[in-house]
């Protein structure tokens, strides 16, 4: 496909809870197209910032005969590496007679072994696998209280 032929571009974000940002990029296409290019940023319309979860990006081209569209499915979990994270930074907190340090420690090295799961699962394409990995871990960030939104 030449510049010259595309009738419409566009870039849909959807994101975790479902509603979609179409941002449309037909004047951003060089003409001639040559080599690769790339967009501007993106900033999310439908919240102040990006949540964890899956996001799927779709391309889409449209010319006066067809329509080419490519998927990319990508995953988020900053907040949730800010809450394992948090847990083994109050570790050192937990040593004292009170409290429960080994309860605490068991908990901290299962979201640790967790997170490695949801990465692993991600970076092999297992979608079903990760999204339950993910709302596992995020149950468990919001009974720990990391403070990571």
């Amino acid at each position: 496909v030449v510049a010259a032929d595309v009738v419409s571009a566009s870039i849909t974000i959807e994101y975790p809870n479902g509603t979609q940002d179409v941002y449309d990029v037909t004047s951003d296409i060089p003409n001639p197209v040559t080599g690769s290019f790339s967009y501007g940023s993106f900033s999310p319309v439908n919240g102040s910032y990006f949540v964890d979860g899956k996001y799927t990006i779709t391309y889409t081209i449209t010319t006066a005969t067809e329509t080419f569209t490519n998927n990319i499915i990508t995953y988020l979990i900053c907040q949730i590496s800010c809450c394992v994270d948090s847990m083994f930074k109050s570790l050192p907190n937990k040593m004292c007679e009170m409290c429960n340090y080994d309860a605490y420690l068991t908990n901290a090295l299962k979201m640790e072994a967790l997170l490695k799961s949801l990465r692993s699962a991600i970076n092999s394409g297992l979608i079903a696998t990760a999204d339950a990995l993910l709302a596992q871990l995020q149950e468990l960030c919001d009974w720990n209280e990391c403070n990571c939104h």
